[in-house]
């Protein structure tokens, strides 16, 4: 018998996402989703959409959608230095029709630690 928790369970595959943000990156950079499908005019508003993707830990971002697919979180500032988030996507409050696992979508990314050197004379901090 197979089982999953919800909370642990995570889609690598969404057949209504074509690419999204993962892995590490800066702390500055926005992330993104792109959808397969139009996302229609009425529900492109940055309020709309924070009602429908959740952040954690939480932070303070704003939203765009871009060319009517790629929907755009960018930090107003920084994320969280070395802090992995989860984004949770209510996909039909996008997509008319969806249910069950395909009503959202979840991906984590992780943003890049402190990391200094420098070097003086031979020697290399």
């Amino acid at each position: 018998m197979l089982t999953s928790c919800r909370d642990n369970a995570e889609q690598r595959f969404h057949p209504n996402v074509q690419a999204f943000t993962s892995g590490n990156v800066s702390r500055f950079a926005p992330i993104s989703v792109s959808f397969t499908e139009e996302i229609p005019a009425d529900k492109q508003n940055s309020e709309y959409l924070e009602e429908n993707i959740k952040i954690t830990p939480k932070c303070d971002v704003s939203y765009s959608v871009t060319d009517n697919y790629i929907i755009t979180v960018q930090p107003k500032g920084e994320f969280n230095r070395d802090t992995e988030y989860k984004v949770e996507i209510n996909m039909s409050a996008f997509i008319d029709g969806l249910s069950g696992d395909l009503s959202e979508f979840v991906f984590r990314f992780k943003t890049l630690p402190l990391v200094c050197s420098g070097r003086v004379g031979d020697l290399t901090i």
